[in-house]
């Protein structure tokens, strides 16, 4: 099951934006704090995502991807974040059953997908990597926004 992770842009990249690509291992760790606001259709759980040591960004909350979705204005972009939020509630429920069942509280995911933007526009990892190897300089440009992981043992039901 694939699903984007939030708070890339507020983590330090710099230390991997270079060199993080697909498949790479993505270290997902429980932490002990808890959202402030737990509520009913939200656990609260924190998942940090990790690569390389270091901190890349979190496991979205529903409750996050639900404020994304009312601020949405086009059935395209509904869709998307409605498929968004679909992966990351069964991902967040199978990784509650291991912590709750198993006492497990880190997982590995892996890399499905990067996407990089400069000035309002967008570039996956493919695109990114023949720019880098065509036009350095023109490359460096581009930032990391948003990855995608994938939790092989996560199945759409």
């Amino acid at each position: 099951m694939i699903t984007r992770i939030t708070g890339v842009k507020f983590h330090d990249l710099s230390n991997v934006a270079e060199s993080i690509v697909i498949k790479n291992a993505v270290q997902v760790v429980r932490e002990s704090e808890w959202d402030k606001e737990p509520d009913r259709t939200c656990d609260g759980l924190a998942y940090r995502c990790d690569t390389k040591g270091v901190c890349i960004g979190y496991l979205p909350l529903l409750r996050t991807l639900r404020k994304y979705l009312a601020d949405a204005t086009t059935d395209a972009e509904r869709e998307r974040i409605r498929q968004w939020g679909l992966a990351t509630k069964a991902i967040r429920q199978q990784l509650k059953i291991d912590g709750d069942n198993i006492g497990s509280d880190r997982w590995t995911a892996y890399v499905a997908g990067l996407l990089y933007q400069r000035e309002g526009s967008w570039i996956e990892f493919e695109a990114y990597s023949d720019l880098c190897q065509s036009n350095p300089a023109e490359a460096a440009k581009w930032v990391l926004r948003q990855v995608s992981i994938d939790f092989r043992n996560v199945l759409e039901f």
